[in-house]
């Protein structure tokens, strides 16, 4: 039997929210998995911090955190309505490699100023759960 390889859930979730025409609208495509050693804003940082093997390696049930910067509290707190309401989405897209099956909101926005600066941020957490194409 061959290996079932999980796809990339934090990847998988950065390729969608570009892709999601309302996001970019506000950040380009500023979605990323880290925050840039230059960073413009706004921008989206999108972290896997944890999850579980939901169906015995064939499901995972990947928990995201999406960090949305904004160059305002307001602008902040748009971007992470905005990506909550279209990772609700996110099952219904297509996607490489993979099946999203389901999102399980987690955190709602919640303010997190970040740095010496007190940069506005909003955080966010979602379960994402993804299974290989032809699983």
């Amino acid at each position: 039997m061959a290996l079932s390889v999980l796809p990339d859930v934090e990847k998988l979730t950065v390729a969608y929210l570009q892709g999601v025409p309302e996001v970019a609208a506000i950040v380009g495509s500023r979605v990323h998995s880290a925050v840039p050693a230059s960073p413009t804003y706004p921008l989206v940082v999108v972290r896997r911090f944890g999850g579980f093997d939901a169906d015995e390696a064939v499901l995972d049930a990947a928990r995201v955190q999406v960090d949305c910067y904004g160059g305002t509290k307001g602008q902040a707190q748009l971007l992470a309505q905005t990506v909550r309401a279209a990772l609700h989405r996110m099952p219904t897209a297509a996607h490489a490699g993979a099946y999203v099956t389901g999102v399980a909101p987690g955190v709602a926005p919640t303010w997190s100023p970040q740095g010496d600066n007190n940069q506005p941020m909003y955080l966010l957490d979602a379960t994402v759960y993804a299974q290989p194409e032809g699983n």
